[in-house]
């Protein structure tokens, strides 16, 4: 949600999500990991500066809308649709 390219666009089943004990990471498979710096694509999020996650109902989806502050307390919007959505907040809130 970085800008209106971005907000255009989106990476549908290429972002990989994953959440260890102390981050969310978001990033791509190759070859689309190229494209992800350019797209906003990757994000390393410590779960601590993650301040916000709601879920949207869409036309045709749930979305999950993600909010976290940087290091510099810039605060910055993602929206996320992952395959298993419970599994995802699931694992966000055991972290958390």
């Amino acid at each position: 949600m970085k800008n209106i390219l971005t907000q255009l666009g989106g990476a549908r089943g290429v972002l990989r999500l994953v959440v260890t004990d102390k981050l969310l990471w978001v990033t791509s498979w190759f070859p689309f990991s190229l494209l992800a710096p350019f797209y906003d694509m990757e994000h390393v999020i410590p779960l601590g500066q993650i301040t916000n996650v709601e879920t949207r109902e869409r036309w045709m989806s749930t979305e999950i809308r993600l909010s976290y502050a940087d290091t510099n307390g810039e605060i910055h919007l993602l929206k996320l649709i992952p395959r298993d959505q419970r599994g995802f907040l699931q694992a966000l809130e055991k972290r958390s």
